[in-house]
Order: structure tokens, then C-alpha cells, then sequence
């Protein structure tokens, strides 16, 4: 994987970033030492960056400590960056580490972006660029611009198992609680991205949670689309004998009827395919037509595509469900037929 830059510094975007003065810097830190979490901040942002005061690392060291004893991500982030830099403190890359982990579990997208670069340069930690994907992909999620183009670039050059192993490493952070917070849907959710790349120690994972959540939210009296859904892939895609596509589809159905999104593009096309049951155009038609209509977009060739499969007689259901919906067929060919990507 080609070389990333290292995470910009923190400079204090929470908090107020306007023109101080020298009288106003020391107020901050007779707050500070009484407790108050914003004036710690914005005092070591101050001397961070040279505003109201003479810019003194050291000085900016002293109160991102204070705010990160009261566990702010911000100021465990900024600490993990000056150990990294050895900017006002003695560099230490294992302790910068330390201190991105602890803003990682608070879900701070510097700190897991700088987490994965640490692990693809092999900053205090063992290179390994199947973790540092990892990271990559939960700072993409937590907003970091920065790590999209790193996730790209990662999804270009890294070999197919070696980004499977860092979903992986994501499921298991989530599913030990020791890196991550213990978050058994989300360990899931990564099981299953995993699973769907074949993995089999994924699908395996994810068959057991699917199974699990099930019998839960049932017990419960909620059923969970999601859990539905699960079942539906397991028994779609799962292990040699337990594949059963008639299965598939009933969960998937029952996913379906909770709304879910996701079931609703795989019933569409069982629907088309015949998999599972019955071929049902029209119904996997109307499907994608629901889909796009939710704005979509990916489901436009599957619209089109079926329509010229469809027989006369299909295409006259389809036409007949139209026109109780108060569709006119010419509207809906001129729909397909817009390019919404480019609005």
C-alpha cells in the first residue's frame, strides 16, 4: 500500500478557536486547575498553537493531561500526536499508541486514523497492513476525510485475503472488548462483511450471532430485521450443507416485512433468478422500482434489465400495479432514464 500521511494535528476544533489574549489564556487555566474540562482544552490549544501566548509544547502537554484524565477523546488524541512527533515530550511511539487506543474506544476518527497509519508505518506497534485497513475503515466511519482516500487506496493495492483479515480483526476487537467496547452488533456487522467476501471462519461466526439474536428478540417480543436478514445470508451463502435458498428467501421475507432495505434487494433478486422458489419478475420489478424510488440509484440497470426480460403478459402486470399506483408508464421510462448521480 502507498504511503499515508500522518494524521493532522488536533488543534482544538471543539472548542472555541477565536483570538485570545495573554489576560484571557490565564483565566482558562485558573478554570483549568479547578476542574473545567473546555478551559483545560482550550488553554492547551492556546499554547499548542501560539494564540494569546507564547506557543509552549510543554505547557499544552500539562493540560491536554488534565483533560485527558477527565477522559477526553480530544486531549488523549492530541497526547497520542505529540508522543508520536516528540513534540513537547520525549517521543515515544508505544505510548502514542496507547493514547490513540484510548480515544479509539471513544470512537474519535483522529485517533483511529492515526491508529492505522501506526500500524501501516510500524510506529510503535509490529506493521501489519491488514490492522491498519482496519482502522482505516472504523475512521471512515467515524467521519475522517482523510482515511477515505486511505481505505481506497488499501482496496486497490492490498491483496483480497489480506483486507478479509482486517475485517476480521474489527469483528473480534468488537466481539473481545479489550481494543473496542464490547459491541456484539457490530462484531456482527463486520462478520458479516467478512462473511460475504466467503470467509469461512466468518460465516461460521455470523450463523451463531444470526441464530442467537433470533431466539432473543423474539423472546422479546421485537423482532430485529437485521436478525432476519442474518439468517437469510447464513442460509444463503452459509456453509456447503447449510445452504437453503427456499430458507433464504423466508427469511429474508420476514426481514422484508420489518422494512429492511437490504432484504428487500436480495428478495428481488431471488425473485428474478428463480432462486429459492418461483421466478416472479413483476414482484422482483416492483422491489427495485421501491428501492429506487427511495433514492436507490444502484438498482437502475436491475429495473431495466428486467423489463426486457419480462414476457408481454409480465409487463401488463406490471402496467396493471402502475396504474393503481397512479403511475403513468411514460413517467416512470423517463425516471429510469435520468441521470440523478450527476445532480
Amino acid at each position: 500500500m502507498s504511503s499515508v500521511r500522518a494524521c493532522p494535528a488536533r488543534t482544538g476544533q471543539e472548542v472555541t478557536a477565536s483570538h485570545l489574549t495573554a489576560a484571557e489564556v490565564k483565566a482558562l487555566e485558573v478554570k483549568g486547575k479547578d476542574g473545567d474540562l473546555e478551559a483545560q482544552l482550550r488553554a492547551a490549544t492556546a499554547y499548542a498553537t501560539g494564540n494569546g501566548v507564547a506557543k509552549d509544547p510543554s505547557l499544552a502537554i500539562k493540560w491536554y493531561e488534565a483533560a485527558a484524565r477527565q477522559g477526553s477523546a480530544v486531549a488523549q488524541t492530541s497526547l497520542g500526536l505529540a508522543y508520536m512527533s516528540g513534540e513537547g515530550v520525549e517521543q515515544d511511539k508505544a505510548k502514542a499508541v496507547a493514547w490513540y487506543k484510548k480515544a479509539a474506544r471513544q470512537n474519535d476518527p483522529n485517533a483511529l486514523y492515526s491508529l492505522g497509519t501506526a500500524y501501516y508505518n510500524g510506529d510503535g506497534v509490529d506493521i501489519s497492513d491488514a490492522t491498519a485497513y482496519g482502522w482505516f475503515l472504523l475512521a471512515r466511519e467515524a467521519g475522517s476525510k482523510t482515511a477515505i482516500d486511505a481505505v481506497r487506496r488499501a482496496e486497490e493495492e492490498l491483496k483480497a485475503e489480506t483486507l478479509v483479515a482486517g475485517l476480521k480483526e474489527i469483528a473480534r476487537n468488537y466481539e473481545r472488548g479489550d481494543v473496542l467496547p464490547r459491541n456484539e452488533t457490530l462484531a456482527t456487522k463486520w462478520w458479516l462483511e467478512a462473511a460475504k467476501k466467503d470467509d469461512e471462519d466468518a460465516r461460521i461466526a455470523v450463523e451463531n450471532w444470526c441464530q442467537e439474536a433470533v431466539k432473543r428478540t423474539e423472546g422479546q417480543g421485537e423482532p430485529d430485521h437485521r436478525a432476519y436478514y442474518c439468517m437469510g445470508f447464513v442460509s444463503e451463502h452459509g456453509l456447503d450443507a447449510d445452504r437453503d435458498p427456499r430458507k433464504a428467501r423466508e427469511w429474508y421475507e420476514k426481514a422484508y416485512k420489518l422494512r429492511s432495505a437490504q432484504a428487500a434487494k436480495a428478495l428481488a433478486r431471488m425473485y428474478a433468478s428463480g432462486e429459492g422458489g418461483k421466478v416472479n419478475r413483476p414482484e422482483a420489478w416492483f422491489l427495485y422500482f421501491a428501492l429506487f424510488r427511495s433514492r436507490d440509484e444502484s438498482v437502475k440497470p436491475q429495473l431495466k434489465d428486467l423489463k426486457e426480460q419480462m414476457t408481454h403478459k409480465e409487463w401488463e402486470e406490471v402496467l396493471k400495479r402502475l396504474a393503481v399506483l397512479r403511475f403513468d408508464p411514460k413517467d416512470v421510462d423517463s425516471l429510469l432514464a435520468e441521470d440523478h448521480s450527476a445532480k
